[in-house]
């Protein structure tokens, strides 16, 4: 899987929702994807092996398996954010501070 700052500029052009001011957060994606690749890989060339053994003899989440999951969460947020996955189109954009402004100054214009 190749993902790439261009891709996914051009599948949020596709979408309808992307603006130059995204460009650093598009970045921090695309790196995300980078190290999600190279934790699968090493990940797979052990045969997904979940566990290691601690110090103290017992077993622990090996530290791949905790980066995978880590790097999964933080994907997924970050595609939210870009609005890059069918939840997140699914959703209005939050109608925070800027809203109640808007409602403030239309009540001055009637």
């Amino acid at each position: 899987m190749e993902i790439s700052f261009e891709s996914v500029k051009s599948s949020m052009e596709q979408l309808g929702t992307y603006r130059p001011e995204y460009d650093p957060i598009i970045t921090a994606y695309v790196d995300l994807w980078e190290q999600y690749i190279a934790v699968q890989k090493r990940l797979k060339r052990s045969r997904y092996k979940s566990s290691v053994e601690s110090a103290q003899g017992t077993q622990k989440k090996s530290y791949d398996v905790g980066q995978h999951e880590a790097l999964r969460k933080d994907i997924l947020a970050y595609s939210d954010r870009l609005r890059l996955n069918p939840k997140a189109m699914m959703d209005e954009p939050s109608s925070t501070a800027g809203g109640a402004l808007a409602k403030v100054l239309s009540s001055f214009e009637s």
